[in-house]
């Protein structure tokens, strides 16, 4: 599989050399710990982002439900996956090679972040290998696999960052880049694109919190206007990052706040704290046809 692959030869190059080992043991590890866990037919998504951009929110709408908070500190070398499922459910799998079940009243945010939240197990010690979530909802398909990530920014998570970008990427099928529609840092957006191109993973731009824009201050430029200077801000980093086919990359601006809102009062037969049309201008069913449209060029076929 593709990504055992990946975690083979990051293997390899960190054992070339004593010194590597001794200092990337916990990586090692890391390592160790996903062959077989990774060992899959199943698409592997990617979803980065920086601090604050509303990755976890996004999260929440393809899951359909609130389940993932945007306040956590992860805990050491953890990666949170989603997936299809015919109940909602929290599937933890442990070191030793147990795992646990959770759902009904347990699918809730407070139970997750007692095994994926630094604050409740700080430094792993609980002993946990990865998490999985489940959904009936969840919008990509019963053969896909999201891996969400720690924020790229997050102050204090270098480590994370570095596991991130050198040793998730090269293991998934596609990414999705989790940025916002305020001025970001232009030098880390164009690193992890560059990041991205050097393993040749088709990568989806989300540009979120479309909600958020307005007019301009001095009244010359629209709401509309203000937003496709923000996309084009954005097309220029594409074009000056290393990936080749720059015209694949798809840069989709959506409101995860709002899609979340429809898609999780949806999924309990509640009313929805926002109209119809202001869930379509959400533009989150755009971003899943966009998604699935990569995924299906990467399904086999029969």
């Amino acid at each position: 599989m593709k990504s055992v692959f990946a975690l083979e030869k990051f293997q390899q190059i960190i054992q070339q050399e004593p010194t590597y080992t001794n200092f990337c043991e916990s990586e090692l590890s890391w390592i160790e710990n996903r062959k077989l866990d990774w060992s899959t037919d199943r698409i592997r998504v990617g979803v980065i982002g920086v601090t604050s951009s509303g990755k976890s929110t996004l999260i929440n709408a393809i899951l359909g439900t609130d389940i993932l908070s945007s306040a956590i500190a992860p805990s050491s070398g953890q990666l949170v996956c989603c997936s299809y499922g015919d109940k909602p459910e929290i599937i933890i799998r442990f070191e030793d090679g147990t795992e646990q079940k959770l759902s009904g009243k347990k699918f809730s945010r407070d139970i997750l972040q007692e095994f994926s939240d630094e604050r409740f197990n700080p430094k792993n010690e609980k002993g946990v290998l990865s998490i999985e979530l489940t959904s009936p909802l969840f919008d990509f398909g019963k053969d896909v696999l999201l891996v969400d990530s720690p924020g790229l920014d997050a102050f204090g998570l270098e480590a994370h960052e570095r596991l991130t970008l050198e040793s998730l990427v090269p293991t998934i099928d596609a990414c999705i880049y989790v940025t916002t529609m305020k001025t970001n840092s232009d030098r880390k957006t164009l690193e992890i694109l560059n990041t991205v191109a050097k393993y040749q993973c088709p990568i989806i731009i989300v540009q979120n919190m479309l909600d958020a824009v307005r007019p301009s201050p001095s009244g010359d430029k629209t709401r509309e206007q203000v937003a496709a200077d923000h996309r084009n801000r954005v097309k220029k980093i594409v074009d000056r990052s290393s990936i080749e086919d720059k015209d694949s990359v798809q840069i989709i601006q959506i409101s995860a706040e709002l899609a979340k809102k429809w898609r999780s009062a949806k999924s309990v037969g509640a009313e929805p704290p926002i109209s119809e049309d202001a869930y379509r201008k959400s533009n989150y069913e755009p971003f899943v046809s966009s998604v699935t449209g990569i995924l299906e060029v990467k399904r086999p076929r029969i």
